[in-house]
């Protein structure tokens, strides 16, 4: 099918990739950036809650907008240097902000990894049609959004002594 697409016969891809899985990530070198640039762009100009917010909106409006790049960006980095590079490339909108708050680097991961499983279980549920009552499903994405960033300031505050130290 991507041959057909591309207007070539099936054996010239393997001409410029050695394999599907190589063509897949090469798909998510390319898509990858295009997360990255799109919660850069959420957060700009942004702090706190409001930059948690606009950041996980932002994962989902890209899982949305571009879900086939997206489906590419969905795969596991830890043994390619080069696409675990761009994969921490795209948690350092979010991380940026979660060290605003003090948070360390353990903690910055488990906080983006909820914030991705957030995103991602929204615009998966929406991409399948599972958000069917009659409220609309952004009013649904902007209640989880605020109490996500809630939590986060939530968090940091119970992390703080009485005089902003961390305890």
């Amino acid at each position: 099918a991507v041959a057909e697409r591309l207007g070539v016969r099936a054996p010239s891809l393997y001409a410029h990739v050695a394999s599907v899985d190589e063509l897949r990530r090469q798909l998510a070198v390319r898509s990858i950036p295009r997360v990255t640039d799109a919660l850069t762009a959420a957060a700009a100009g942004r702090t706190g809650r409001d930059a948690v917010e606009a950041i996980v909106r932002a994962h989902v409006e890209y899982a949305r907008s571009e879900p086939g790049r997206y489906s590419a960006t969905l795969r596991p980095v830890n043994d390619d240097p080069e696409l675990r590079a761009l994969a921490m490339d795209a948690t350092r909108p979010l991380e940026n902000i979660l060290r605003g708050y003090g948070f360390d680097e353990t903690e910055c991961v488990h906080w983006y990894r909820a914030a991705f499983a957030t995103a991602h279980g929204f615009a998966a549920l929406h991409r399948d049609g599972v958000l069917s009552y009659d409220v609309a499903p952004d009013e649904t994405l902007a209640l989880i959004t605020r109490q996500f960033a809630q939590q986060v300031e939530a968090a940091a505050r119970s992390r703080a002594g009485p005089f902003g130290e961390r305890g």
